[in-house]
């Protein structure tokens, strides 16, 4: 109980000291993203656009009897009868069903892009405004060791952050589907009638469960850069961010130069290439997932990375045990 309260104390003060890059800052997007599509709901009538004299719709279902929605074709004339019919598509549960898991990874995407940002000037800065600050004089008087320290800083990226940005994607969509029923059914598009069989349509939101799983999972192939931007962190006296970029840089060009003129290769480069070829691999299996198999020699590349991620985590927790200069 004691290891618990300790670990929650730390979050708070956490939280507490970076609220508007992990709290303040994702709500303000996903409030803009809110407004902006309720915006667009709410004029859904002026913002369907005829262009050409033709066009159709189709939406396939992922059960086993893959049933397809019929295509619905309209021809230019009247436009207000292509208008209806496409409002009336619009409005139909099962498209909306479907059309509900890419909506909300664009909407994860687009909150991702700023809070990227933030987790990214977190890694760099956390570590070593601590020493800036003088914080770290404060907090190697209290009870709490450095490795639950920085471990709990490695909370706050690979669990802390998805969890808001999932969580904020879950009210902002459940918000848009109800406020989107009352509109429909206050301006006749949807009847009354109609929205007991559309409130299934909500089991749709809990995508982001699988989404949350992914992103978690996402994060942890990205140990080995979170540990090496914690390292730099911890071992810069002036600039963190010029350890992490021009270090990494430094040695490609050293590869690269030996590969060249003595024939000599520290595998600097494929390691960083089986690396990327590791990480592409994962995201294109859990967006075709279970078509594509998991490749072995994949996994064995995902251990390896977990493992030097670890490494660098554990030379951070050493440096800052045995560094006292502030």
């Amino acid at each position: 109980m004691i290891i618990i309260k300790k670990c929650f104390i730390q979050l708070k003060r956490e939280l507490w000291e970076n609220k508007k890059g992990f709290l303040w800052t994702p709500a303000v997007v996903t409030l803009l993203l809110t407004l902006f599509t309720l915006y667009g709901v709410s004029n859904y009538q002026t913002m369907i656009h005829v262009k050409g004299s033709h066009w159709s719709f189709g939406v396939e279902n992922h059960n086993s009897k893959a049933e397809r929605l019929p295509s619905i074709t309209a021809t230019l004339n009247p436009i207000d009868r292509k208008k209806k019919e496409a409002i009336d598509l619009a409005t139909d549960p099962r498209v909306v069903e479907e059309a509900i898991p890419a909506g909300i990874v664009t909407f994860c995407g687009i909150i991702f892009i700023p809070f990227s940002i933030v987790l990214f000037v977190y890694a760099h800065d956390t570590l070593f405004d601590d020493r800036k600050n003088r914080e770290i004089l404060f907090w190697r008087s209290m009870p709490v060791s450095e490795t639950m320290n920085i471990l709990i800083k490695l909370f706050m990226i690979l669990f802390i952050a998805p969890t808001i940005m999932i969580s904020l994607s879950f009210l902002s969509g459940f918000l848009v589907l109800v406020v989107s029923l009352i509109i429909f059914s206050a301006t006749g598009a949807l009847p009354v009638s109609d929205v007991a069989p559309f409130l299934p349509v909500f089991k749709s939101l809990f995508f982001l469960v699988e989404l949350y799983g992914m992103a978690l999972f996402s994060l942890t192939i990205l140990l080995p850069l979170i540990g090496w931007i914690f390292f730099s962190s911890a071992l810069a006296k002036k600039s963190p961010f010029l350890i992490s970029t021009l270090v990494p840089v430094a040695l490609i060009i050293i590869d690269k130069r030996f590969q060249r003129h003595a024939d000599i290769n520290f595998h600097i480069i494929d390691t960083l290439e089986a690396y990327e070829k590791m990480a592409s691999h994962f995201l294109s299996w859990f967006s075709q997932y279970p078509d594509l198999p998991l490749d072995a020699h994949v996994v064995t590349h995902y251990l390896l990375a977990l493992l030097i991620g670890g490494l660098l985590i554990t030379a951070t927790i050493w440096l800052r045990n045995h560094r006292y200069e502030i």
